[in-house]
């Protein structure tokens, strides 16, 4: 399935090496892988310094979710 991600959302997925193009179509796989790698980001990357929420990557993380979702 082919997902339409943002000019953003695919700058931050580059960031991700995935080994596949994530604007393309997509198997059901590397939907998973996908959503592994996104969610790992934002476990790493995307909370703000407190932790008490998140930052501009956590934004980016949880849109890409949601259209994963």
């Amino acid at each position: 399935m082919k997902r339409l991600f943002t000019k953003n959302q695919l700058k931050l997925l580059e960031k991700m090496n995935l080994p596949f193009d994530p604007s393309g179509e997509l198997s059901e796989a590397e939907e998973w892988q996908l959503e592994e790698s996104v969610s790992d980001y934002f476990a790493l990357h995307g909370l703000a310094d407190n932790g008490d929420h998140t930052n501009e990557i956590g934004e980016l993380c949880a849109d890409i979710m949601t259209i994963l979702a």
